[in-house]
């Protein structure tokens, strides 16, 4: 059975979390932190945050907050995390990091960012051998697509078995 839930009844769901004083979710479920990011609930965030909840820890499919966050294009929240100390080397379970997140989701200020620290936007995710220019491309998201490739990354298009073109789509 599918159930859909409104970011403000997500954004509850994850403050029962931090009421009731459980701040790590079961191995098998999202974190009441992890929900809130998803959901773009800056407020429900802060108060995780505040009250102890793993800045850092992943869920089931090894997603992180900051990881959340971004897929919520809530900009205020991915930078509050940040500045709490949320990690930018995680990668979830196809491999995909900040970078590859920021470029599937548009965010081309979080890649100016996530590139004046020295991050590595030629990396590759595990899962299907594709780089952030390549994903950004495939997404449709335009503005990030050119800022990468006008930053020099790599812009060949790769299969599972390796390259198969040069020049982008």
């Amino acid at each position: 059975m599918n159930i859909r839930f409104s970011h403000g009844l997500l954004a509850a769901v994850a403050l029962i979390g931090v009421t009731s004083g459980c701040n790590r979710a079961p191995q098998k479920t999202y974190s009441s932190l992890y929900l809130a990011a998803h959901a773009g609930d800056l407020a429900a965030v802060k108060k995780m945050v505040e009250s102890g909840a793993d800045i850092n820890e992943s869920g089931p499919k090894k997603m992180t907050p900051l990881m959340a966050g971004l897929v919520s294009q809530n900009q205020s929240l991915v930078d509050y995390l940040l500045e709490k100390g949320a990690k930018t080397d995680s990668v979830d379970e196809r491999g995909w990091n900040i970078v590859h997140f920021a470029a599937s989701n548009n965010n081309v200020k979080m890649l100016k960012l996530l590139d004046s620290k020295g991050m590595d936007l030629n990396t590759l995710t595990v899962q299907d051998n594709a780089s952030a220019y390549q994903l950004a491309k495939s997404y449709n998201q335009e503005d990030a697509a050119k800022w990468l490739k006008d930053k020099g990354v790599d812009t060949t298009m790769r299969t599972l078995t390796g390259p198969s073109r040069s020049g982008g789509i």
